[in-house]
């Protein structure tokens, strides 16, 4: 998968943000087994919106999009949030809905550049009764992993 190096990064924040967390409220990293996601990674189908499920769409929390560059093999990852009155599945919802009748499921990243979604996870709050540290955790992961990772995320806008 080429998106286990980008996991392990994500992974490596996520530890460094659990440092300030009591051991019991921990945030759960993205696991993988033989370099594979485990049930929070999603493979979005491209033509056909009803095909995959938004991970734990009904949950606040963390998600990330994983995708490639259009017409080119170069790796994007966007990291948003689900706060307040919002689910995960609202969020991802309100970036990818407006391909639901396009080829692709898209997302704009930096200087307008256009990632092709292949994968979609998160990290559910709601279960560690956390919800509130969806911001926190969202710009630490942004933060840590700006000069590290390729991401589509444009501090400060909608991307």
């Amino acid at each position: 998968m080429p998106y286990t190096i980008l996991i392990s990064e994500i992974n490596d924040v996520i530890r460094k943000f659990n440092i300030f967390l009591a051991n019991d409220k921990s945030i759960p990293l993205l696991s993988q087994v033989n370099g594979k996601l485990q049930s929070e990674l999603i493979k979005v189908v491209h033509g056909n919106w009803n095909a995959f499920p938004f991970p734990n769409a009904q949950r606040r929390g963390v998600y990330f999009a994983f995708g490639k560059k259009q017409d080119t093999s170069e790796l994007g990852l966007y990291i948003g949030k689900a706060s307040f009155n919002s689910t995960i599945g609202k969020r991802l919802y309100s970036h990818l809905r407006i391909h639901a009748d396009a080829e692709f499921f898209t997302m704009k990243g930096a200087n307008d550049q256009v990632f092709i979604i292949e994968y979609l996870a998160s990290i559910d709050l709601d279960a560690l009764n956390m919800h509130f540290m969806a911001s926190s955790l969202e710009e630490y992961l942004i933060s840590n992993l700006t000069n590290k990772l390729p991401l589509m995320n444009v501090t400060g806008a909608n991307s």
